[in-house]
Order: structure tokens, then sequence, then C-alpha cells
């Protein structure tokens, strides 16, 4: 058998021990030029910080808009969720690891 011949059964159990390497991946928090934090796991990445996330929690926060004269309101923390996104590099400052 040579070395490149796969059966459908070892393709399956590859397919499953990625899922399962990349369940165990830790959270990883970014910090982007936008001023928005990202909080979820890299699937794959490359010279250059660009990123695929899986489970993504993206957070930031807004000031509303008052009118003239009255008092400044308050910021409101918002966030969203994205099941996968693509992060281009040039928009990361920095890379937390296992934040707790």
């Amino acid at each position: 058998m040579s070395a490149l011949a796969l059966t459908t059964d070892d393709v399956s159990h590859f397919s499953r021990c990625t899922d399962i390497v990349c369940s165990l991946l830790p959270q990883v928090l970014i910090n982007c030029r936008n001023n928005k934090k990202l909080l979820g796991r890299v699937r794959a990445f490359d010279r250059h910080c660009n990123m695929v996330l899986e489970n993504v929690r993206e957070m930031w926060t807004e000031v509303p808009k008052t009118g003239k004269g009255k008092k400044k309101a308050l910021p409101v923390n918002k966030d969203r969720f994205i099941s996968k996104m693509f992060l281009r590099g040039d928009s990361v400052i920095i890379v937390l690891r296992n934040p707790k």
C-alpha cells in the first residue's frame, strides 16, 4: 500500500481527529484598529496575520448621539456573534492567547 493511498475510513478518522483538535484550540482575544475586540478560535492564519476565525464574539463601545444642550450620553457596550469570518491582517493590533 502506498503512502498516499487512503481509504474512506482513514479520511473519516482524520476529519474526526481534526474536529477534536480544533475544538480544543484555545480562544484568542484580538484587538483591532477599528477599536473592536474579537473573541474566538483561530482555524488558520498566515505570516500577514490574516486569520480564519470561528465562533467569534465581536465587542465594541458606542456613544449615542445627543441633541444640542443635552447631557452627554453614557457609552453603551455592544456585541454580536459571527459563526465564521476572515480577518485581514492589517487590521490586527495584538493577539492574546487564552484570555481569562
